[in-house]
């Protein structure tokens, strides 16, 4: 009886200290797994994110958007490309347009990443939860992305995250030399109206004058600003 009582701790004990020796490897595993793709913020991510800096300012290369005003004569919705960006970490849902060798991003985040976000202010992250919607019809209020994760600006999105983003759709879309991203919840209703006009079949060269304004409006400081695409129509 002694004896089998022996062999159960020798048992017991050979089982807490292989226990103990797993739990040391996952700790340490948290400190050397490979950089993910939805790692948008850590330390880590910041250091990988300045090496690639680095190496491109070293070849002389720009991947920022330029910011001249576009004039925009033809436009085209991607559903290929929108529903690509939307399988990104950190990305709910999207919507992008073509145009010659541009593309236009907007979209709306979720909690499916991490870091997408630079630390900004109080008040500037804005996910909309608290406000009062109003009941107009046409009124951008009744926004129906209000609910999710938007920024103001793209300048309050990580580096690595829009790196991520803008390599997404250049790789699917090779012929795209800039891409513009905003995560700003009303320019997302209002590219979601023109997906709108894409999905029923109607072309989008009636509006395409809506679509310049909005554009330069939210990436090349345009001075018109946007109205809804509905009570555009409605006025016609």
């Amino acid at each position: 009886m002694k004896k089998i009582k022996a062999i159960l701790l020798i048992i017991v004990i050979a089982a807490l200290a292989s226990g103990c020796s797993q739990g040391i490897k996952y700790e340490m595993s948290r400190y050397t797994k490979p950089l993910r793709g939805s790692d948008y913020g850590s330390l880590k991510a910041k250091k990988h994110e300045q090496q690639q800096q680095q190496q491109l300012n070293a070849l002389g290369v720009n991947e920022k958007p330029d910011k001249l005003p576009h004039e925009i004569k033809s436009a085209s919705y991607s559903s290929e490309l929108s529903n690509h960006v939307s399988s990104v970490r950190g990305v709910a849902d999207a919507r992008v347009f073509t145009a010659d060798q541009h593309a236009y991003v907007a979209l709306v985040l979720d909690n499916s990443g991490q870091g997408m976000l630079k630390s900004k202010p109080s008040g500037e992250r804005e996910a909309g939860t608290n406000q009062i919607p109003y009941t107009a019809e046409n009124s951008i209020h009744n926004n129906p992305f209000r609910f999710f994760l938007t920024v103001n600006d793209t300048s309050q999105l990580s580096d690595r995250f829009v790196r991520t983003v803008t390599e997404s759709v250049k790789t699917l879309q090779p012929s795209i030399k800039e891409v513009h991203i905003s995560a700003n919840k009303e320019f997302m209703y209002y590219m979601d109206e023109f997906a709108q006009v894409a999905w029923g079949g109607e072309s989008l060269e009636p509006y395409l004058d809506q679509f310049n304004i909005l554009i330069n409006h939210q990436f090349f400081n345009g001075k018109i600003m946007p109205n809804s695409l509905k009570y555009y129509r409605n006025q016609q």
